[in-house]
């Protein structure tokens, strides 16, 4: 949660200095900023969003995965621990069907990456593990949630009872590969049932 609260005084600093004073008498031009900063390890880019705003985005390493649904993120600070929302992966510890594969799918998707990690408004920022909920994002922008659920990797699934707010996309990409017998719901797979 501080993280969020820097991150937000970061995006009012940008904003309140995005000024210079006039040189010929006229209006202040915006300055064009794009800067770099650490917050507990993750670089934080400030982008010109073609007004006097900027959008903080956080990027981070990805260090290990847990299992097809959970990861570690490096920071400067230590590690941050991230359970991906609006998606169910089988559990590894639990030799569930499809666990490997989808823990492994995971780990070629982010391990060693830069990933962008955004909390969803609709959801709780912190499980009862004390894990980040979030959606990722490669650098590259490849969503990894709606990824792994269109790989058949993972199902949709809805925190407490609230669904996430991308949750209509990724019972879509589910609906996709489960028709088209992707991963959990190849055929001789596991029949569905992760």
């Amino acid at each position: 949660m501080a993280t969020i609260a820097r991150l937000v005084a970061l995006s009012f600093l940008a904003v309140a200095c995005s000024s210079e004073p006039p040189t010929d008498g006229g209006e202040p031009e915006p300055i064009r900023l794009i800067e770099f900063a650490s917050l507990n390890g993750a670089a934080v880019q400030l982008e010109p969003s073609g007004d006097e705003s900027a959008v903080a985005k956080t990027f981070s390493t990805v260090a290990r995965i847990i299992d097809g649904d959970t990861l570690v993120l490096d920071t400067l600070v230590g590690e941050e621990r991230v359970r991906l929302l609006g998606l169910d992966a089988p559990e590894l510890d639990g030799e569930e069907c499809h666990a490997t594969e989808a823990a492994r799918a995971l780990e070629a998707l982010v391990v060693g990456r830069q990933v962008e990690v955004v909390p969803d408004a609709t959801q709780d920022t912190r499980d009862r593990y004390d894990r980040l909920l979030a959606y990722l994002y490669r650098e590259d922008g490849l969503f990894v949630n709606l990824a792994l659920v269109a790989g058949g990797h993972a199902k949709t699934y809805v925190y407490r009872t609230t669904p996430c707010s991308l949750h209509t996309e990724l019972s879509q990409a589910e609906q996709a590969a489960r028709q088209s017998g992707r991963g959990l719901w190849a055929p001789t797979g596991c029949a569905g049932e992760p």
